[in-house]
């Protein structure tokens, strides 16, 4: 039995010339019903009128209003979402959902969206700056485009009456759109905890590294590059795992290898390594240990901004990271007043630099060289 042939059989809603024979017919009626039910009530229009919303947040907001309505056998309402629950075998939400399909946004002044990679589409670059469509953003949609877009180093703007955002760094206003199209609306934080070293703390990880001109330089988490600003390009080899983040250390003429820093493999031929690597899951004492062991040379040097809890934390990583740091650590400085508060998507947590210095080979190197 077709679809066509379950709504006409079930005959729930209407009769004569009322009875609904499509799945458009009963879409159109349900919205219909629900639209004069909800603006009905002011607070409906205060929170919806010429807004962008997800789907999601305008049924919310329509099934509030619908409460009276959804729990009454004999309105008709309820047997339109009835006759809808059963045919599309889903719940009010998803039915609600369905017949959004039938709003007029001229006369309704509606404009449900179903997703953030949607809402992207609509932003608009005007004098290089990222604004904001004319109509407003839910205020769940604003702040989840705003804090994507402050990942990139943008800071918000008025124009007018218009909202947008004006680039505080190197990132453009088209590139940083399609690089948010390209993530699919999730930030480079979440993806692959991408967090930008603030100045204060590039200057301080170059100071205690003490580059020299002819260094070959490793950096295994690097980003966008914020750490090597300044550095000349040759003699660097750069490790990011993003993508996009690869891209745009190849524009700047690093050489770069896209793939996890856990995968690469080189002997110990770095004078410097400076990183500032992921936190998560304990990556950065991971990275730290791997970088010395595996790639620093001797009397090589490694400055490493990570978190405060690798320091005196049990686990297994941290406790290598300690031993490391007791055998060759040379100097080691704390900061506890949130220097990535405005970093990435941002966060609170504390951070250390420690600076080793690689007096001998290693046991994975003695072993190493005695095979050739």
């Amino acid at each position: 039995m077709t679809k066509l042939e379950i709504i006409k059989e079930a005959g729930l809603v209407g009769e004569g010339d009322r009875k609904i024979a499509t799945e458009g017919q009963l879409l159109y009626n349900i919205w219909h019903m629900t639209y004069i039910v909800c603006s009905s009530y002011s607070e409906f229009y205060e929170a919806t009128e010429k807004k962008i919303m997800l789907d999601t947040e305008l049924a919310t907001e329509c099934l509030k209003h619908l409460t009276h309505d959804l729990s009454e056998d004999c309105c008709f309402i309820y047997n339109l979402y009835q006759t809808a629950r059963n045919h599309f075998k889903c719940g009010n939400e998803e039915v609600c959902r369905k017949s959004f399909q039938y709003i007029n946004p001229n006369y309704e002044n509606l404009y449900p969206i179903n997703s953030i990679p949607e809402a992207i589409e609509l932003l608009e670059v005007i004098d290089g700056k990222i604004m904001l469509p004319v109509k407003w953003y839910s205020p769940e949609i604003y702040a989840k485009i705003g804090k994507l877009i402050k990942t990139f180093d943008f800071e918000r703007i008025k124009q007018g009456k218009r909202v947008g955002f004006a680039a505080r760094g190197e990132f453009q206003a088209k590139e940083t759109i399609a690089m948010l199209l390209q993530l699919k609306g999730i930030s480079l934080s979440d993806n692959f905890d991408y967090y930008p070293t603030p100045e204060k703390l590039v200057n301080r990880v170059q100071t205690l590294a003490n580059i020299h001109e002819n260094d070959i330089i490793l950096e295994p988490s690097a980003g966008n590059g914020n750490l090597l600003q300044g550095l000349p390009n040759q003699g660097i080899v750069c490790i990011e795992l993003s993508t996009v983040l690869a891209e745009i250390l190849k524009a700047k003429g690093y050489l770069t290898r896209n793939m996890k820093f856990e995968d690469f493999k080189t002997p110990p031929e770095f004078h410097k390594i400076i990183m500032n690597p992921p936190f998560g899951n304990r990556l950065d004492a991971k990275h730290i240990y791997k970088a010395f062991t595996e790639h620093l040379k001797v009397r090589g040097i490694l400055v490493a901004i990570h978190s405060t809890g690798i320091i005196n934390a049990e686990d297994r990583h941290s406790r290598l990271y300690q031993k490391l740091y007791r055998e060759n650590g040379r100097h080691r400085e704390t900061y506890d007043n949130q220097e990535f508060k405005d970093s990435g998507k941002g966060t609170n947590i504390n951070v250390a630099i420690s600076v080793f210095e690689k007096t001998k080979e290693t046991e994975s190197e003695q072993k190493q060289g005695e095979l050739f």
